[in-house]
């Protein structure tokens, strides 16, 4: 019975830890976590929060937002959703379909699924009292983690799944495979590389546990889950996505290697490479406050690349260990020098910042139950890197730490009374043409918590000032959401606009 208890308590705090990470870190600013308002939210008026909120609830209520989703006036091939694979967003949507869409709903579901993913992943891997705790304070270690949480990003969502995934990772090396653990392994993977693709990287772990056990059975299941992947998102995903502002994948190197050859190809790689970790460093180290919080992901990772790559060597070394942690050493390396790597050569860094965050919560934990040392000494140093390097800037970049607020650090709540009256500025009507419910936001002239209250439904198309001042004609949107300036007013008014709502911060304008 007391080991029962014991058992039964060890499980209850091992799902807690994202609440109680979220607990303190909301507790260091003196905020309780009820008191946290999105619509105070500040990111230099670029708010993805809004606009994971609003197709949501267009989902939600209408099946598909009625207007388009969008850049500069752009929309995907099919459906009205903006440059986010749909399947990101369906466990929000089961999520609000079955309680409440509201901004909150997000931070909410955000925090349920965190506690669910550590949960599955104690059922799963049975960490041991160290290893549990070891994952705490790496996690806690990190506080971007936390922050993401209490938002209404979806990063948490695929933090969710990569602690799952690490999960069946320890479950199939300490307990081996059964057809049902396999096959809710593929699904994982085929799903979320359907909301990231980048996350088909981790279909090495079920297919090498599987190819051990059973490699007859392995290649086609591998087979058909890869097939799978490419079917369903090239058919149904991709057309569905918008494209993005400005492209954020460069595939020039595939140029330098038709147009030049290999070797030219490979030295413009490690070019990229060294070139990407050089900047993050020198970012991290001397300019934080040019990229922010962009950096902390990229160094925890290189820090863990070492030190995973480190650690093996001393074991195979001195110790002569081999055959019990090589495959988790170097799966676990390849994933992340794979995923990473990627990043610095085709992606933006700022934008990659994000998804490998979730790659540093898989890494992190398999850190912590295979590659601690058993000299106490070594491995408080290692947590107490992580933890310097995870909440080294955070004083600096208050503008993505500060949890917002009634207190309304950063002066962008919206007014009320402007609000209430936006929500009921027109009416959303399926008239077979989403343009007629689409609203053209001219960023960043208005603060875009008030995009939270345009009507339910209808999409809403970021838009540089200039796509539209040189373009009024030409405007595709039948509404226009920006500040009020006399010579554009005259513009939209000679474009055959007219205001029909004007608040205090803001103007809405339609079309004739």
């Amino acid at each position: 019975m007391k080991r029962f208890f014991k058992n039964h308590i060890n499980f209850i705090l091992f799902a807690l830890i994202p609440l109680i990470s979220c607990v303190i870190f909301a507790g260091l600013q003196g905020v309780m976590l009820w008191e946290i308002n999105p619509y105070a939210i500040e990111l230099g008026q670029w708010n993805d929060e809004v606009y994971y909120f609003k197709q949501v609830e267009g989902i939600v209520v209408n099946g598909m937002p009625l207007g388009y989703f969008g850049f500069n006036e752009g929309h995907a091939v099919q459906g009205t959703l903006g440059a986010w694979s749909i399947c990101l967003l369906m466990p929000y949507v089961a999520f609000c379909k079955i309680f409440a869409i509201t901004p909150y709903s997000f931070l909410i579901f955000n925090m349920a699924v965190m506690i669910f993913a550590f949960a599955v992943f104690y059922i799963l891997a049975r960490p041991t009292a160290k290893q549990s705790i070891l994952i705490f304070l790496m996690f806690t270690a990190v506080p971007l983690y936390s922050r993401y949480i209490l938002s209404g990003m979806v990063e948490a969502l695929l933090f969710a799944a990569l602690i799952i995934m690490a999960g069946f990772a320890v479950c199939f090396k300490k307990n081996g495979v059964s057809a049902l653990t396999l096959a809710l392994c593929y699904m994982l993977v085929v799903y979320f590389s359907l909301c990231r693709p980048w996350i088909f990287v981790f279909m090495i772990i079920p297919t090498y546990f599987h190819f051990k056990n059973n490699f007859k059975t392995a290649i086609p299941a591998a087979a058909v889950s890869s097939f799978a992947f490419i079917l369903i998102y090239s058919k149904f995903v991709s057309p569905r996505c918008a494209d993005y502002v400005v492209p954020i994948i460069d595939t020039y190197v595939f140029d330098i290697l038709k147009n030049e050859g290999v070797v030219s190809f490979v030295k413009e790689v490690l070019i990229s490479v060294f070139t990407a970790i050089k900047d993050i460093l020198y970012y991290e180290l001397v300019e934080p406050y040019i990229y922010m919080d962009v950096t902390v992901t990229y160094v925890i990772l290189l820090v863990l690349i070492a030190w995973i790559a480190g650690v093996t060597v001393y074991r195979i070394i001195k110790e002569k260990q081999c055959n019990n942690f090589m495959d988790m050493a170097l799966g676990t390396l390849f994933i992340a020098v794979a995923i990473t790597g990627a990043v610095f050569v085709f992606y933006m860094i700022e934008q990659g910042s994000r998804h490998l965050a979730a790659v540093a919560v898989f890494v992190q934990i398999i850190t912590a139950v295979y590659f601690m040392p058993k000299k106490k000494l070594v491995t408080a140093a290692m947590i107490i890197l992580i933890f310097a390097i995870g909440w080294k800037n955070v004083d600096v970049i208050t503008r993505n730490y500060v949890l917002p607020t009634d207190e309304d650090y950063f002066d962008t709540l919206p007014i009320e009374e402007d609000a209430a009256r936006l929500e009921q500025a027109f009416e959303v009507v399926d008239t077979g043409n989403p343009w007629d419910n689409t609203v053209a936001y001219m960023y960043s002239n208005v603060d875009m918590n008030y995009c939270y209250s345009l009507p339910v439904g209808c999409g809403i198309n970021i838009c540089w000032e200039n796509n539209l001042s040189d373009d009024f004609d030409d405007l595709k949107s039948k509404y226009v959401f920006t500040d009020y300036k006399e010579d554009t007013y005259e513009a939209y008014k000679n474009a055959g606009y007219e205001i029909i709502m004007q608040g205090e911060e803001f103007v809405l304008y339609q079309a004739q």
